[in-house]
């Protein structure tokens, strides 16, 4: 049989070809495969695999054409076509040896053809004829220097065809293809060899692949005249087959019952039953239905009706869900809106489901609207309360809408999915099921109400009889809090998404009562997928479109299988092409979901309404098209692999790309703008702008501009200025390339860190960040932060700084130099000050009457409190007292019941009565003895003393004590002025004050050197001088050196006048233990506790000692938690 190789061989043809190959791979390519998308680096490891035609298709091919090679490479192309629907198909066939003359580098062509629907096989034949030829012609050109003109990448396709050749061996190790076809007629036998990349194909795939190519070969030969369009690659028998593989889902259940019907059922199952537990409210299953009866009945006064649609702007809370249920016992249907989205945004979903009566929280005081007649949700005080308990409302019917959740849109505002009641029940039956929800569970509520999630969070969970736990808005990106609130509250199903799974679940230990974690939103890398099974969590993966009611798909994970599952309860999972047409096993395409859940479609949008909801001729039903792409695997599982078009998820939140773009481009500062996304180091996408203009425009004005319109998490991390856009062949904005544009996004002069502090912070930020330039003053929110990026921000300054503070506190400090200031505890214009306000919160708690006071040690501070109070049982709010006794730079001579008296004064502005919990560190102890002591001649029950690594009272250990006088204080000075001539001049001096006021002021005047100073400084209090080793004030120093020698002298001359009452806790350092410490068992009238933790007297706050010690700790204060 002849081939067009053949046939040119004889000819012989050279033909200068510069311009065929210019204009043949001109152009957007998209990349060729059987899989649809470009898997890159993967290791080749090829497997070979031969099928062998039947002989009467040999016969028929035989004796129907002569051109054996084109027939069969159509064929290839046609089915490639099919399988992926893309029309512009590429793939390569090697060049025969006595074809490469002129020392040409070319192992292999591009045959680069173009197919569409209308197309017949003939057709398709004689344009590849005509192409082949022209490609023999003029194959002596360099490929490699016209894809570099062309700026093209290697990988054009992974698909390699050949007909009768002998090399197949060496183009395996030569190419980049992935699968090899190699034809061979000879004799009796038609046979195809296929070399296959095993890490990307398998056997099944490949099998299946022969025997399409088969079927295609057949309509190729007897239907030559048929179009393209005409072939079906599916029979019935293997589409009944697809179907019992997936689509075995129906469940029997009664899912046209109403959530109002279900919900009452709950009730009298289970009355007293807890429902909804918040920060401040409790609130039963009989006491939910009450309420929200009264709520349905003044609604109905007011005016509503069946079909109303009734907004509820709210955050996650008691009130909101009780706006749900009110309102779908009106048989009307509510609208769930932020509180946080911004306003014209929100006026436009007002408007647009024609609301006329609008639920609102207390809180949302901004909502003054003179359009809207509202109702106040309050729990506390309400009108509504007023209203009949007993249920006078309207019973919906499973058909009626139930809720309209707004989504992202492509024309710059949202689209309001339309979801009925029965679709929300059928997700509660299989939800519960699948969960084991009942009365004992405790489900987590953490997502925005504007969230599909939420719906199983709140309605779904009460259908089932669970519990709903609102954790509160501050805990919940907070990975310290977040962990001991699901401890604190037994929690046993979350909700993720994988970037908040990563961050806020502990990586080091299982939460004993969470038994399942569910993940959605996003693609589930299997790395972190892995992380979450070894710590024995039963790991859910749910996939589902909001206009499929939250959830269509859903696995258990499993190790070594990255898949999103099978189709939920009343649920049908379609992989189709652009056609329609169901793909086979394997064939990547577009997911299609009909079923139960599927909504009724958009609100007040009836064009793109019949673009996704579509009736499929070949299924027989509607069905939703989604854009995400996905195939279905032999085991009847779905496995993800992207989207088709502009629509992008971050965080869970679906972002339509096009919707930013249309929306910049109307902003008047700007020529043209297109808006992509990124990839983080972290490996999670982020949104980036690139714009046009004829001046460049601060981020902050984008952000104000767009903050009008969207909510925080659909703007763009990066405003990025370029010069002019490149386009493609049809004049489109090649996004391609912006991918590749380093990200400059500095708006102002880089400050450079001054110190240590500054240094680490900078380090933390371009971690998180991923911005390579960052000053001291640039803003978080301008280099491309979020909340989420500032959750892992405060979670590693925790660690590296050993300091604590809240997102409140982060968020209204958004710059490193503002952090700095927070964290270090040396500025000098307000070291001073802080001492009259002594007592400073360390960590927030739960319960407002349960704090632990910690005193300061001999300097002052309680800074090591800090990185212990945050491993503390997360019940207890933690207050450190510092000193307030030293007001200069000089020593006093003071008693320990004169400073305890003071700060029992303090203390009780934070709590008047008892119980107390005191614990102090080193001379702090003895102070937190003596509070304790008076307290309980007060009358005061002090239920917690603990004491760390304190000296016991004992005047002969101390020796003679001194008191700091005119003299002494002379002395102390010049061992640091070290000039004998000042001396004369600090003996005219009136007071100890002012010695030491001279002698700083000195110091400083004469730029003394710090490390000279330093060395003056006593052994061991250069250890209790906070940031010895950094560059310090002089005055620092002093005022250290004094404030320790000030307690110092208190603690030796302490002897208390009776014994307390209360339990001691010793907390003993192993490695430095204080010389008598366990005296302290004689001053008591109680039990004393001694307990050893690894350690010197500082390290023992430090990790991982303080771990052990925390344990010890929250072993005792757990006994008095109620």
């Amino acid at each position: 049989m002849r081939t067009v190789q053949d046939t040119f061989i004889k000819t012989r043809g050279k033909v200068g070809g510069n311009d065929f190959w210019l204009n043949l791979l001109e152009g957007e390519i998209k990349y060729s495969s059987f899989l649809l998308v470009n898997i890159k680096n993967k290791p080749s490891r090829y497997k070979d695999f031969k099928f062998e035609f039947s002989n009467n298709l040999l016969k028929d091919f035989v004796n129907k054409r002569q051109n054996s090679e084109i027939v069969l490479l159509s064929v290839l192309k046609v089915l490639l076509y099919k399988y992926t629907s893309n029309n512009d198909v590429i793939i390569m066939i090697p060049v025969k040896t006595e074809l490469n003359y002129n020392n040409s580098k070319n192992k292999s062509l591009f045959i680069r053809s173009f197919i569409h629907e209308d197309m017949t096989m003939d057709e398709i034949e004689n344009d590849l004829k005509i192409l082949l030829n022209k490609i023999y012609k003029n194959q002596n050109i360099n490929l490699e220097e016209i894809m570099k003109e062309l700026e093209l990448e290697q990988d054009l396709t992974d698909i390699l065809f050949a007909f009768n050749y002998n090399g197949i061996e060496d183009i395996a190790k030569k190419s980049n293809c992935n699968i090899i076809f190699n034809f061979n007629i000879i004799e009796d036998n038609f046979i195809v060899e296929i070399k296959y990349n095993s890490q990307i194909y398998n056997e099944f795939f490949v099998n299946q692949l022969c025997r399409h190519f088969e079927l295609v070969l057949v309509f190729a030969l007897n239907s030559k005249l048929e179009k393209v369009k005409n072939l079906k690659l599916m029979n019935n028998q293997e589409i009944n087959l697809y179907n019992n593989l997936i689509n075995s889902t129906s469940t029997s259940w009664n899912y046209n019952k109403s959530i109002v019907e279900l919900f009452h059922e709950q009730v009298e199952k289970n009355p007293l039953s807890l429902a909804i537990k918040s920060q401040k409210v409790e609130i039963s299953y009989i006491r939910l239905e009450e309420v929200s009866n009264k709520l349905s009945n003044l609604l109905i006064k007011r005016g509503v009706k069946k079909g109303d649609f009734i907004p509820i702007i709210a955050e996650r809370s008691c009130e909101m869900i009780v706006g749900m249920l009110g309102v779908l016992k009106t048989g009307s249907c509510f609208v769930p809106i932020s509180n946080k989205l911004p306003k014209e945004r929100r006026d436009f979903i007002l408007e647009d489901c024609n609301a006329k009566i609008v639920l609102i929280q207390k809180k949302d005081f901004l909502f003054k609207e003179d359009n809207y007649e509202s109702i106040v949700l309050d729990l506390d005080k309400n009108s509504f309360f007023l209203e009949e308990k007993n249920f006078i409302g309207v019973l919906p019917e499973g058909e009626d809408l139930a809720y309209v959740l707004y989504t992202s849109g492509t024309t710059g505002n949202p689209k309001g999915v339309l979801i009925k009641n029965n679709s929300v029940v059928n997700l509660s039956y299989w939800f519960g099921k699948t969960f084991h929800l009942d009365s004992n569970k405790n489900i987590l509520h953490m997502t925005d109400i504007s969230f599909d999630v939420s719906i199983e969070e709140t309605i779904v969970t009460l259908l089932n009889g669970a519990q709903i736990f609102i954790i509160p808005e501050e805990i919940k990106l907070n990975k310290y809090y977040f962990e001991s609130y699901l401890i604190d509250n037994s929690i046993n199903i979350a909700q993720f998404v994988p970037v908040t799974l990563r961050e806020l679940l502990p990586k080091n230990k299982k939460i004993r009562s969470l038994d399942v974690i569910i993940c959605g939103g996003d693609k589930l890398n299997s790395k972190l997928k892995d992380e979450v099974l070894n710590l024995g969590y039963s790991l859910y993966n749910n996939y589902g479109p909001t206009e499929t009611t939250v959830d269509a798909i859903s696995t258990k994970c499993e190790k070594e299988l990255d898949v999103i599952g099978k189709p939920i309860s009343n649920t049908e999972i379609y992989i189709c092409n652009e056609f329609e047409e169901i793909l086979p096993i394997g064939v990547i395409g577009e997911i299609y979901i009909s079923g139960v859940g599927l909504s009724d479609g958009y609100l007040n949008r009836n064009e793109l309404t019949d673009e996704k909801f579509i009736f499929n001729k070949l299924l027989l039903k509607k069905v939703y098209k989604t854009g995400d792409l996905a195939r279905c695997l032999p085991n009847g599982n779905i496995e993800f692999i992207g989207r088709k078009d502009n629509q992008v998820k971050i965080n869970g939140v679906r972002i339509e790309l096009d919707d930013i773009e249309t929306r910049l481009s109307k902003f008047e500062l700007i020529e043209e703008a297109a808006v992509i996304t990124k990839t983080s180091k972290k490996g999670d996408l982020y949104i980036c702008a690139f714009y046009t203009a004829k001046n460049e425009i601060s981020s902050e004005n984008f952000r104000n501009y767009l903050g009008k319109y969207y909510p925080s998490y659909m703007i763009p991390k990066y405003f990025i200025k370029i010069e002019k856009f490149d386009v493609s062949y049809n004049q489109k904005i090649n996004k391609k390339n912006l991918v590749h544009i380093k990200l400059e996004v500095n708006d102002n002069l880089c400050i450079q860190p001054r110190n240590s502090i500054e240094r680490k912070l900078i380090d933390i930020w371009k971690n998180n960040l991923g911005v390579e330039h960052i000053g001291i003053t640039d803003k978080f929110i301008n280099l491309g932060g979020d909340s989420l990026i500032a959750t892992s921000i405060v979670n590693e300054i925790q660690k590296v700084l050993c300091s604590k503070f809240t997102l409140i506190d982060f968020h209204n400090n958004i710059s490193i130099v503002e952090i700095s200031k927070i964290i270090n505890n040396l500025d000098e214009k307000t070291l001073l000050k802080q001492l009259n306000n002594n007592i400073i919160l360390l960590k927030k708690g739960y319960k407002e009457n349960l704090n632990l006071f910690f005193i300061h040690a001999g300097n002052g501070e309680i800074d090591v409190y800090k990185n212990l109070s945050k491993i503390l049982n997360n019940n207890y709010n933690y207050w450190g007292i510092r000193a307030n006794c030293i007001e200069s730079y000089c020593p006093i001579n003071i008693t320990i019941p004169l400073v305890a008296s003071q700060y029992i004064e303090e203390l009780k502005k934070i709590q008047s009565n008892g119980p107390y919990f005191i614990l102090g560190w080193c001379i702090g102890g003895s102070i937190a003895y003596e509070i304790a002591l008076q307290l309980e001649s007060l009358g005061e029950k002090v239920e917690f003393l603990g004491l760390v690594n304190s000296f016991a009272p004992d005047k002969k250990f101390w020796g003679s004590v001194s008191d700091f006088t005119f003299q002494s204080e002379i002395e102390e000075a010049m061992r640091f002025i070290g000039e004998s001539s000042i001396e004369t001049i600090l003996e005219k001096k009136e007071s100890i004050e002012e010695i030491w006021d001279y002698t700083v002021t000195l110091l400083e005047n004469r730029k003394f050197d710090c490390n000279l100073i330093k060395k003056r400084v006593l052994d061991d209090m250069d250890r209790a001088i906070p940031h010895f080793k950094d560059v310090l004030k002089i005055k620092t120093i002093i005022y250290y050196v004094n404030i320790l020698r000030t307690f110092d002298r208190g603690r030796a001359l302490y002897y208390p006048n009776s014994f307390v009452n209360v339990s001691i806790n010793f907390f003993s350092a192993c490695y430095e233990r204080a010389a008598n410490g366990y005296n302290w068992k004689n001053f008591t009238n109680s039990k004393f506790n001694y307990y050893e933790v690894p350690g010197d007297n500082f390290s023992v706050f430090l990790e991982p000692n303080v771990q052990i010690m925390a344990e010890k700790i929250n072993q005792i204060l757990n006994i008095y938690i109620s």
